[in-house]
């Protein structure tokens, strides 16, 4: 008899779906019911998300440690849903806290690269591979734009090619560092277990503790 749309294997549509873009999914879901099932198929959002993401800060799933965290966010959530809601969140540019505190970002000395962190307890810590010395700057920061002690603001901003953070004003600008990017993965010196947080607070006026609820979440619920 005559073969239909309905008798091609789910191995050979997922194959081919994976190729599509977005839009061109969107129209095979309705074609029919079986066509509908392979479109929203769990490893066929997986592998969308993976390559459309490879070269996104902090969501590219060649990195283990972004495909974890992604999953402990979106916990119950399937790859479909986690897409779209990672999409949105995308173009957010107020940064939290959490964020802010848990990314390694580099700054360059001349043609040198330096790693800093921000510690919980409002210290910046800032190691060089180059140097065995540490610096620690005291820092408070809102949803835009954060200050190491009296230097001017440094504004929050977001690139749309990469979805990287960028924290800067006239005299330095520092990026979020991915973990998949080969020097922050590849050296030790610089991983973020290496660095200690002291706290160099004046004890008599201590810099307020900025709270996790304190800064306004634009993305996806």
């Amino acid at each position: 008899g005559s073969v239909t749309m309905e008798d091609v294997p789910v191995e050979v549509l997922l194959n081919v779906f994976k190729h599509l873009d977005i839009n061109s999914l969107k129209e095979c879901s309705r074609v029919s019911r079986e066509w509908h099932d392979v479109a929203i198929d769990d490893t066929l959002w997986k592998t969308i998300c993976k390559d459309l993401w490879k070269k996104k800060k902090h969501v590219s799933l060649q990195s283990v440690e972004n495909e974890e965290r992604i999953v402990k966010k979106y916990v119950g959530k399937g790859w479909k849903e986690i897409f779209w809601r990672v999409q949105k969140d995308a173009t957010r540019v107020e940064i939290t806290t959490e964020e802010l505190t848990s990314l390694c970002w580099r700054s360059m000395w001349g043609n040198r690269a330096q790693y800093s962190t921000f510690g919980e307890g409002n210290v910046i810590v800032t190691r060089s591979r180059y140097r065995r010395s540490s610096y620690f700057l005291p820092y408070n920061c809102s949803p835009h734009e954060l200050q190491f002690a009296h230097n001017p603001y440094l504004i929050c901003t977001r690139n749309s090619e990469d979805w990287g953070w960028s924290l800067e004003n006239e005299y330095s600008r520092l990026t979020s560092v991915d973990p998949s990017e080969k020097d922050y993965v590849k050296n030790p010196a610089i991983q973020l277990s290496d660095f200690n947080i002291f706290s160099l607070q004046d004890e008599t006026e201590p810099t307020p503790q900025l709270k996790r609820e304190e800064i306004p979440f634009t993305g996806s619920p």
